[in-house]
């Protein structure tokens, strides 16, 4: 929610004002929508728009998923990227002004749904699965088969790939639903189904570990990424390294970051955590959101913070503290009160994501320190563009711009490291 707290009036009251029905907005503005069920209504003129209507203990306000753009959230977010009103204030008057009428929205209250493994049951035959994952996204054949083996992917009826989220004990505790079969008119330019089992663990993601026979209990290093496929890519392309290496996907960018921290607190320390997000603008806002929110102790820093919140301003000590935190920058992890070095990879082409690169056989991978990418972050967007999404990270709107019928998307933010 992008909103400016300058004489805004109480947070709650701006959060109750945001968070107003949904469905009760499309009814008053006249917006064409289709019930897919009793708990979720899509639009008509972007099908791939699904809003929930639920309200439950833990989201007691109606959200809405733009899945062709990769952007969502409540009632303030839809006016934002649907109607496309950019300004924080000139949303707030819309609000503001049909508040009496969305005060009268019906409540449809839903009781918490919780994981059950049986709706995910997978089936004997799952060669669609393979085909797409083998020969579509180039994983190796015999990756996707221990896969299949160790009950970490199955094939749903649909033809699905379902990826496996387990707790430490092996419970299952959640899934991915990754589709098989390309259809742009439906999911845009992704072209397939994305979406994660119903009550599944929020702050959980499908993972696995690589293990060097020669040292098995040492797990140093955890690499995050946004999807299943995203990290099975990149440890396709290190399946040669001795290292022991954990990989994580969050479903998600910036929005689901806590996960890092609860998957650290269940698994023990790691010395190392390398964000590998994509190279778009919502997984440079998601670098950029965990050097805020992991905060570490020293004047480096402070002045880290400070440079990435307030001014950008150049300031004499600039070239100091920058070469400070090149040599070596640890984030602060709050869980476990540890001190963790953060490291952010990159495909060294330059590809969008882990698997655009394995799909080109460009294997090379870039490590930088975060405060490295921010500079190179700020040189690639200049200093306005730079503070521009610096200031939507601060407001949480995590999100890349969506693409509109008249204006084209931008090309990703593409980051590009120099060899260390």
């Amino acid at each position: 929610m992008a909103i400016s707290s300058k004489n805004r009036g109480d947070a709650s009251e701006i959060d109750r004002i945001c968070r107003q029905s949904i469905q009760k907005y499309l009814d008053l503005k006249g917006i064409p929508y289709k019930y897919d069920d009793r708990n979720f209504i899509r639009l008509r003129d972007h099908d791939s728009l699904v809003i929930d209507i639920r309200s439950t203990s833990k989201k007691p306000y109606e959200t809405f998923y733009w899945n062709s753009q990769g952007v969502g959230g409540n009632l303030y977010n839809f006016i934002k990227y649907y109607e496309g009103v950019e300004k924080s204030r000139d949303i707030m008057k819309i609000l503001r002004n049909m508040s009496p009428e969305l005060a009268h929205a019906k409540k449809h209250y839903s009781p918490i749904v919780h994981y059950d493994p049986k709706r995910w049951q997978g089936v004997a035959d799952h060669r669609q699965v393979t085909n797409y994952l083998v020969n579509q996204r180039k994983l190796d054949p015999n990756l996707v088969g221990a896969l299949f083996k160790a009950n970490l992917i199955r094939q749903l009826p649909n033809g699905n790939a379902y990826f496996v989220w387990r707790d430490t004990k092996g419970k299952e505790i959640g899934g991915d639903q990754q589709g098989t079969v390309i259809d742009h008119q439906h999911f845009g330019k992704r072209g397939t189904l994305k979406m994660i089992g119903k009550g599944s663990e929020p702050k959980a993601g499908f993972s696995f570990q690589k293990q060097n026979a020669d040292n098995p209990s040492e797990f140093k290093k955890l690499y995050v990424f946004e999807s299943p496929v995203d990290a099975l890519s990149h440890f396709n392309m290190n399946h040669n390294t001795k290292e022991n290496m954990r990989y994580l996907s969050l479903n998600g960018a910036g929005s689901k970051l806590k996960t890092v921290d609860q998957f650290m607190l269940e698994r023990g320390d790691v010395g190392e955590v390398h964000l590998c997000l994509d190279t778009d603008e919502a997984g440079a806002k998601g670098v950029l959101k965990y050097v805020r929110d992991h905060q570490t102790k020293g004047d480096v820093h402070d002045r880290l913070v400070n440079y990435l919140t307030h001014s950008i301003a150049d300031s004499p000590e600039k070239p100091q503290f920058i070469a400070e935190a090149k040599s070596e920058y640890s984030s602060f992890n709050r869980i476990n009160d540890k001190y963790t070095r953060v490291f952010v990879d990159v495909p060294a082409a330059g590809n969008k994501d882990w698997n655009e690169a394995l799909q080109k056989g460009e294997m090379k991978i870039q490590s930088m320190t975060p405060m490295e990418y921010v500079d190179r972050l700020k040189e690639k967007l200049g200093p306005k563009q730079f503070k521009e999404m610096v200031k939507e990270v601060k407001q949480g709107n995590l999100a890349g711009k969506p693409k509109t019928k008249t204006q084209a998307k931008p090309a990703p933010t593409q980051i590009k490291a120099r060899a260390r």
